[in-house]
């Protein structure tokens, strides 16, 4: 059976063998640190004996392990915070060094003639909305496409009125099918002009 003890002098160990772990010896020249980009400058001199022996890994590693355990460290005495039962750093919001951009900050656009003609008469985009009430069926469907109301109406149509000066034994609804499906085929065809 295991004393409390043992347990306490077994946490204790664990405890300083982890104090070790985390103890960086210290630098020639003080490292810079900026904490709102999490970075971390190492001015001091690399030793180029190591980095040209077989063991540069290992160096390279110990170094980059004791660089970022002084970053860490530098976090963790930094003002903390609870958020949904984590505890985190606040990051100061003023950085030692002001990154520069990979790109320019593009310039406006200059509005185009409709943009300028709308804002002189007053002009304004409304919006509307996709979905309108269908009164008929007292349900909600598309404006326009697919199960719309104006398709709806158009199949439940079962008379077309013939214009008095027409053919009366024309098939208008073959007509209007045939329309439609003309209509259909001259967007497919402008649709695939405007990809090329």
């Amino acid at each position: 059976m295991i004393s409390i003890d043992g347990i306490l002098k077994k946490a204790s160990d664990q405890e300083e063998k982890a104090q070790q772990l985390v103890t960086v010896d210290s630098k020639q020249i003080d490292l810079t640190y900026d904490l709102a980009h999490l970075a971390v400058f190492d001015p001091n001199i690399l030793d180029l004996q190591a980095l040209k022996c077989e063991k540069r890994e290992n160096y390279i590693k110990s170094l980059t392990r004791d660089n970022t355990q002084l970053v860490l460290n530098q976090i963790w005495n930094l003002e903390t915070k609870r958020v949904d039962n984590a505890i985190t750093a606040v990051l100061p919001k003023q950085a030692v060094y002001n990154l520069p951009r990979t790109k320019t900050i593009p310039k406006p656009k200059p509005p185009t003639k409709w943009e300028l003609f709308a804002r002189s008469k007053g002009i304004t985009k409304k919006k509307k909305e996709r979905m309108v009430w269908d009164e008929v069926t007292k349900q909600w469907r598309p404006r326009f496409g697919y199960h719309s109301i104006a398709q709806q109406k158009q199949e439940n149509e079962w008379v077309i009125k013939v214009p008095d000066q027409a053919n009366v034994n024309e098939d208008y609804f073959a007509k209007r099918s045939k329309e439609r499906n003309e209509r259909v085929a001259r967007n497919e065809l402008q649709r695939l002009r405007n990809l090329n």
